[in-house]
């Protein structure tokens, strides 16, 4: 009787993090697992991309033990960070990147970073056998990293069935943001539009990290108040639970998607089966036949 096929999924920081990617990651793995594969989590030093010099000995000390041809996930964050480790284990093990999205791309890097960063993960992915990625929008961004197309694979984030949503049925408009409060998701830039329809009646309820990026939360509490939105703007923090009952929160009338760019939409309409309202700026990654309301 044959083993049951296993393979080893390396990825920075906790795989129970509230964020999309590390949501996709724990699918994923989920998903194996029903299929029968073995899979093991290795969770690395959560400094990545930039790791201090004890994470990448901690990471040569992780690839050393694996055994050889065994076959290994990278979570992208993680990847770009160590090519040098990756290039070491390239020939003895059989190597798969899962990259949500070019770590270049990120907003707020300095020129030296951003090439830093596109050098780095030009090297890891080269060392790769395979890439996978979380939209066909990055697979063809990787072109630029001289990846040739027939080594990538898309596999696009899912969605469990849901009841379609019936909104608040008031005069007041209940707008929903769900993001991590970082520059590229573009809080600012939905706080700033919102303040152009304060004379409307709407209140808009953000759901997302408020300790990963404190200076972003603190410059937009600062904003909201400039702005004249207090008590029409409420930072909820990280939900680990659905939305709490509508005694205690608005039912959502309209999703709200500001960000400046993203490689993959974790919270578009194609992945929200309640057929909520929404709203967005013109991004690759979001499906032609979907169009977004124009609120203001």
């Amino acid at each position: 009787m044959s083993a049951d096929p296993a393979l080893d999924f390396l990825l920075p920081g906790d795989l129970q993090t509230l964020t999309g990617g590390y949501i996709y990651d724990r699918r994923i793995v989920q998903g194996l697992g029903a299929l029968g594969w073995r899979v093991t989590i290795h969770s690395l030093h959560p400094r990545y991309p930039w790791p201090p010099s004890a994470a990448l000995d901690e990471a040569r000390a992780t690839f050393r033990a694996l055994p050889d041809r065994g076959l290994v996930v990278i979570d992208g964050l993680a990847l770009g960070g160590m090519p040098e480790v990756v290039e070491e284990h390239a020939r003895r093990l059989r190597l798969v990147a899962l990259v949500h999205h070019p770590l270049a791309a990120e907003t707020g890097l300095t020129p030296k970073q951003r090439h830093t960063l596109e050098h780095s993960e030009r090297r890891a992915l080269a060392a790769v056998d395979r890439i996978i990625v979380t939209s066909a929008w990055t697979g063809r961004q990787l072109a630029d990293y001289g990846v040739p197309a027939g080594r990538v694979a898309t596999v696009c984030p899912g969605t469990d069935p849901a009841p379609l949503a019936h909104g608040s049925h008031g005069l007041e408009l209940n707008l929903l943001c769900v993001a991590t409060l970082t520059p590229r998701k573009g809080h600012a830039v939905l706080f700033e539009a919102l303040a152009g329809i304060r004379e409307r009646s709407w209140h808009l309820t953000c759901v997302g990290s408020l300790k990963r990026d404190p200076a972003t939360v603190a410059d937009l509490r600062g904003r909201v108040e400039r702005l004249g939105l207090t008590g029409r703007v409420t930072l909820l923090g990280e939900l680990s639970e659905p939305m709490p009952s509508p005694a205690n929160t608005p039912v959502p009338t309209c999703l709200c998607w500001p960000l400046t760019w993203r490689a993959t939409a974790w919270s578009s309409p194609k992945r929200c089966p309640e057929a909520f309202p929404w709203s967005a700026p013109r991004l690759a990654p979001f499906p032609k036949r979907c169009r977004p309301t124009q609120l203001c």
